[in-house]
């Protein structure tokens, strides 16, 4: 209800000249809400009068007694009583009061009840139910007046006007016959119109509205189907795997038995398979919701469309899509848990048969189990049977203490329950609450603005007819003052002949004197950008002098943001530099170059590392190598001139580090990062940093370079 309350504040203020009876959609859709407020206008029938008549008496004298007062209110209460008794007898007299008076059908239909249908109603009912708004006829009555009150200068003196035109607030008088006011036909047409037009546009939103709805409806549905049917296929298939795990560990003794591990193997396989299907199927299903609420909620926002009836069958289509898919990925979940404690129980297993062993080994280091023809002593097996009654009461008490420990916690569990039941029914008892606060206000803010609506209506017809009388004097004023603008405006005419040649030589020189101005201030921008952006470079090379490391570049980049305020060219750049090198910082070439030392010694020493790893065999190979090699390896010459093609894949980590080398002793980082980027295995892991921190330095020294460039292209341009 207060959804369906502030839906209809909002079309109210939307049009606050409407008037019930118009027979436009807006109305037909608070149907309900005008049906209650029928009931509050018939019982305050007594009081509208006097609310209409005190307006005029507002503007009496100050001295008007009770008596007068008590007086005006009974003559309106009797010929509000006329009105209605002769509206009842005579249809098109209540037609026409209807028409007149603002929300005179309302009011007439809370007492009267509906009209009557004739011959003469059905003829005016196109015409009243498209009645203009008050406020329009006000704007058509102001603009014709306005018109009237500026008439065209006579044939005559036309050519005068050719050569410089008047200045305008003064204008010919009219040589044409007197104007008239638009008639009420022709403002009512012209009213029908507008509402035709609207009317038109609502639809043509409402149908596009739904026609996507019902597209992104289908889509949702669909995805929505699949990946329910995907999850539920994904739990049985795990639950398979769980059982077949349980079977194999319960069940599996020796080797007779590896048939059930392939058969858990293979479950596992399609479970992983089903897992992956699902979890693409929900991606594409909750996509298309995605979709489906974004479409409705543009409908939603949309004031042209937020009424319409298929938005509330698509939130619902939504929202048990939704929930199906919740639903599913929940029970889904319930399965991936099972498997992973059916995993993780396998795993124990494997490690307590493990450690097992190992403590039978440690007790009996000459015992050799699993060999033909194999026995034990009777000491040994006493010592057998009492390690392993040790290792019952171990476990037995491990077993007693987890039980205690696990009620303790269901307790604990229980308690914290009972309390959160506890604060949620608090807090719905205080949401009850406020709803019920807010659909009281909600009620007496729609009260307020319905009154509002009614005062604002009986404001506007009366300002209409004050402004009809004003016009009708300023059009007697316009004919006596059409002599006298004659002949100012054939004196200014030739006042303005010359004064528009000095106009336009001062307007020349002005616009010079600024083009200039505004070149010496890009010039000058342009200057202290340059010098800002040398800074930033300076910055990124040799970095400062009181810190180590990283050098963070907000400082630095201020004077840059600063240098060129107006330019949209410099947020730009700015921006692509990342916020980790303004905040954190990057190191400067000479830094990197320090660094990579350090970093070329590491790789040296782990290059026969690869992606997997190694053994401490081949890590000790891989240092011995770096011992015995010969580095930096010599680069061909033909390879240097780009006169022959190479292959990156025929390069060790030798090679690879040796071009860095050479290139960083040549100060082209950006090549030296592309031979970088051609390390792989463990050296490229131990380079990985130094290759990030290489790229931030990039980035940023390419963003510098970009304003220094668009810097000097200013000033050269200047100098032009």
């Amino acid at each position: 209800f207060i959804r369906d309350c502030c839906v209809r504040t909002q079309r109210l203020s939307l049009y606050p000249s409407w008037r019930p009876g118009t027979g436009t959609k807006m109305w037909r859709s608070t149907r309900k809400v005008y049906s209650r407020y029928s009931l509050l206008l018939s019982g305050n029938k007594q009081k509208s009068p006097s609310t209409v008549q005190s307006r005029p008496q507002s503007t009496s004298s100050s001295g008007g007694s009770g008596k007068a007062v008590a007086v005006t209110a009974g003559v309106a209460v009797v010929g509000v009583g006329a009105t209605l008794a002769y509206a009842k007898f005579d249809p098109d007299f209540r037609q026409k009061a209807q028409s007149s008076v603002p929300y005179g059908e309302a009011f007439f239909n809370s007492i009267l009840g509906p009209a009557e249908p004739s011959a003469t109603s059905s003829k005016q009912q196109g015409r009243t139910a498209q009645l203009p708004p008050v406020d329009k006829i006000k704007e058509k009555a102001l603009e014709s007046s306005l018109l009237r009150k500026k008439p065209p200068i006579e044939s005559s003196q036309q050519d005068t006007k050719s050569v410089l035109p008047p200045p305008p607030p003064i204008t010919a008088p009219p040589s044409s016959p007197k104007e008239k006011t638009p008639s009420p036909r022709d403002l009512e047409l012209e009213a029908q119109k507008q509402l035709r037009d609207i009317r038109e546009k609502t639809e043509r939103q409402n149908f596009a509205l739904e026609q996507s709805l019902r597209e992104a409806q289908a889509e949702a549905e669909k995805y929505t189907q699949d990946a329910v049917v995907s999850q539920l296929a994904a739990k049985e298939a795990m639950q398979l795997y769980v059982q077949k795990l349980y079977r194999a560990l319960d069940d599996a003794r020796d080797s007779e038995d590896q048939f059930m591990w392939d058969e858990a193997l293979k479950a596992k396989e399609s479970k992983l398979a089903a897992v992956e299907k699902a979890n693409i199927k929900a991606a594409q299903a909750w996509k298309a919701l995605e979709n489906l609420q974004s479409v409705i909620r543009k409908g939603q926002e949309n004031k042209e469309t937020q009424a319409n009836l298929s938005l509330g069958p698509a939130e619902h289509v939504a929202n048990i899509a939704r929930d199906q898919l919740r639903n599913a990925e929940s029970e889904s979940q319930s399965a991936k848990e099972a498997t992973k404690i059916a995993t993780d129980y396998k795993d124990m297993i494997e490690k307590a048969r493990k450690h097992f062993q190992e403590e039978i080994e440690a007790l009996l280091p000459d015992a050799k189990f699993g060999e033909q023809g194999q026995k034990l002593s009777e000491d040994e097996l006493n010592l057998l049977v009492a390690h392993a009654h040790r290792r019952v009461e171990l476990l037995t008490k491990a077993l007693a203490k987890m039980q205690v420990t696990e009620q303790e916690r269901a307790q604990m569990f229980q308690r914290q329950q009972e309390r959160a039941n506890r604060d949620l029914e608090r807090q719905r008892a205080e949401i009850d609450a406020t709803l019920e606060v807010k659909l009281e206000n909600q009620k007496e803010a729609f009260e307020q603005e319905l009154q509002q609506q009614l005062r604002r209506q009986v404001a506007a017809h009366t300002e209409h007819l004050k402004e009809a009388l004003e016009d009708q004097r300023h059009d007697l004023d316009r004919a006596f003052g059409q002599a006298i603008e004659r002949k100012i405006i054939e004196e200014r005419s030739r006042h303005n002949a010359a004064l528009a040649a000095s106009v336009a030589k001062l307007q020349g020189m002005e616009g010079y004197l600024k083009a200039r101005d505004e070149l010496d201030r890009v010039s000058q921008q342009a200057k202290g950008l340059w010098l800002a952006c040398q800074g930033l470079k300076q910055t990124l090379v040799y970095g400062h002098t009181s810190r180590e490391g990283p050098q963070p570049l907000a400082q630095d980049v201020q004077p840059v943001r600063e240098a060129a305020p107006m330019s949209p060219y410099v947020p730009l750049v700015l921006a692509s530099i990342p916020e980790e090198a303004l905040s954190r910082g990057v190191y400067p070439e000479v830094a990197l170059k320090e660094r990579f030392a350090h970093v070329e010694q590491v790789c040296r020493r782990v290059a026969l590392v690869d992606e997997r790893g190694g053994s401490l065999f081949r890590y000790l190979a891989s240092y011995l190598q770096s011992l015995f090699i010969v580095y930096p390896k010599e680069l061909p010459e033909e390879e240097l001139l780009n006169e022959q093609r190479v292959n990156p894949e025929m390069w060790d980590t030798f090679d690879v580090l040796s071009r860095v080398r050479y290139w960083l002793l040549h100060e082209d980082l950006e090549q030296a990062l592309r031979y970088a980027t051609q390390l792989r295995g463990e050296p490229r892991q131990v380079a990985r940093d130094w290759i990030r921190e290489v790229r931030l330095h990039l980035e940023a020294k390419q963003a510098a370079t970009a304003l220094m460039a668009f810097a000097a292209a200013t000033i050269a341009e200047d100098v032009q």
